[in-house]
């Protein structure tokens, strides 16, 4: 007898899908918009710091190769036990053929060659083109390296929305093109808040003592404005998304969608009070501590802004994992 994968470990595979494929496809714009200028201002991308980025950055592109793989493999899984389950058989090759013959199942199937894809880029390589020529005598990276990583890691974010509620909606190219643009923000926002809260100097388990302001200053200058226009996309295509899959506005108190809908809408609230705080206070007090060279506390206050934006930010993207088990009102 078939049997479904464990609600709360399908769940988990989910968020893994989620964060693992946002932050192989965020790194591509952080890195281009907000790292490598901030390390060519302030001229550290050879010491330590940058030797700390490099590091810490492949830890981060290696936990989501298998964060990846891991949560494909357990959708996949559930995707053949429920096929087992519905003909009354055991789990085997049959299941796995049908899953295989609907396109769900190929869009979920498509991830593990872009996975192998991408780690076969990135591995051994990060280390030598993240940071190579950014204020340094270094030859940057191919321009292709870079091309080949933008294009298969967005490949890799379009099998979400393929493979979910876009990808059966009435409106297709509409919703999978809206749902796509959302994620892609969403992933761009959450892969700088992963950078300003672990990649750089000051990160978790560092004190904010060892940020270099020549370093930070330019780093929170660039992301807030990168924000600014990820988050406000990402409220637009999400209004859309609203609109696509909701249809009307009763759904949203009477229905499980819509109120996990409007739970993640107070998680984005509560994420743009803080960003709101980061954009107009703290960037213009670190700028000042640049041009007047003094230190200044308001680094550690940041820390701690990004880390519970960070916290946040992953608990949107659990609710996001509950919505796309859950069936849409319309």
């Amino acid at each position: 007898m078939g049997q479904e994968v464990p609600a709360l470990v399908l769940w988990s595979a989910r968020l893994l899908i989620f964060l693992s494929h946002a932050l192989l496809f965020g790194l591509v714009p952080v890195t281009l918009l907000v790292l490598r200028p901030a390390f060519a201002s302030a001229n550290l991308a050879t010491e330590d710091q940058g030797i700390s980025l490099l590091r810490r950055t492949k830890i981060v592109v290696l936990v989501s190769l298998l964060a990846g793989v891991a949560g494909t493999l357990l959708t996949f899984l559930n995707n053949a036990l429920e096929d087992a389950s519905l003909r009354d058989v055991g789990l085997g090759f049959g299941s796995i053929e049908r899953v295989l013959s609907n396109s769900f199942g190929q869009w979920q199937a498509i991830r593990f060659p872009l996975i192998a894809a991408i780690g076969i880029l990135l591995l051994g390589r990060t280390g030598r083109w993240l940071l190579a020529g950014a204020g340094t005598s270094e030859t940057p990276a191919p321009k292709r390296w870079w091309a080949a990583w933008s294009i298969l890691s967005a490949a890799l974010l379009l099998t979400i929305p393929f493979s979910g509620h876009a990808g059966a909606h009435d409106l297709r190219a509409t919703a999978v093109t809206n749902d796509f643009s959302h994620l892609g923000f969403a992933a761009t926002w959450i892969t700088g808040i992963v950078a300003l809260s672990y990649l750089l100097p000051g990160g978790w388990g560092r004190s904010s003592r060892d940020v270099p302001i020549s370093l930070l200053a330019p780093a929170v200058d660039r992301f807030s404005r990168v924000a600014f226009w990820s988050i406000s996309a990402v409220v637009v295509t999400g209004s859309i998304n609203t609109i696509l899959h909701v249809g009307a506005f009763s759904p949203l108190f009477n229905t499980g969608y819509g109120r996990a809908l409007l739970l993640k809408v107070g998680f984005v609230c509560v994420i743009l009070a803080f960003g709101a705080m980061n954009h107009f206070l703290l960037r213009a007090r670190l700028n000042e501590s640049l041009r007047t060279e003094q230190p200044s506390h308001h680094a550690a206050i940041l820390r701690r802004n990004v880390r519970t934006e960070l916290l946040l930010g992953i608990a949107v993207m659990a609710t996001t994992s509950w919505l796309v088990g859950s069936a849409p009102p319309a």
